[in-house]
């Protein structure tokens, strides 16, 4: 009991999502937990180059410089970088688990929540597209739950293991 006494509370000094991996986050004041028990929205898109990689700012530093934000009263996806406005409208509710034809050949699993670009092919394109001219080289975006994990050849059994960051 004395023990339990003694401990410190704990407090969130500032809270950042992240909605685009290896891209710059947003501070926000207070922010919704989905099912996962994760920040909604948080890592939910990435960038990946033409064999499908995960682009991360150490291959591409100017990552640090897109600032996406998520627009919550307006159900858009923010997408800013020196000069390069982007907003993408989110899509209309899907029931839980249904899937989507990207129109690309690949699926998009919706959650049951409005999901900015998650299976729109035009929109997908439109900011490939966007991200391919800021970079300098081609590459798509994409939903983060889509990239396969990369694997170690190094590491036992070949897991990527985890505990990275962005």
């Amino acid at each position: 009991a004395a023990a339990a006494a003694q401990r410190t509370p704990l407090a969130v000094a500032a809270l950042y999502v992240y909605p685009i991996k290896s891209c710059s986050g947003c501070s926000v004041a207070a922010w919704e937990i989905g099912a996962n028990g994760a920040l909604r929205h948080d890592r939910e898109w990435a960038v990946v180059d033409a064999d499908g990689r995960t682009l991360t700012q150490k291959q591409q530093p100017r990552l640090c410089f897109v600032q996406p934000a998520i627009d919550a009263a307006a159900h858009t996806l923010l997408i800013r970088a020196r000069g390069m406005p982007l907003d993408v409208p989110e899509e209309e509710e899907q029931e839980q688990g249904e899937k989507q034809d990207t129109g690309e050949g690949g699926m998009a699993v919706m959650c049951g929540i409005r999901k900015p670009v998650a299976s729109k092919a035009a929109d997908l394109a439109r900011v490939s597209a966007w991200f391919s001219e800021f970079l300098g080289i081609a590459c798509s975006f994409v939903q983060a739950a889509s990239v396969p994990r990369a694997r170690r050849p190094n590491a036992p059994g070949g897991s990527s293991g985890g505990g990275g960051t962005g």
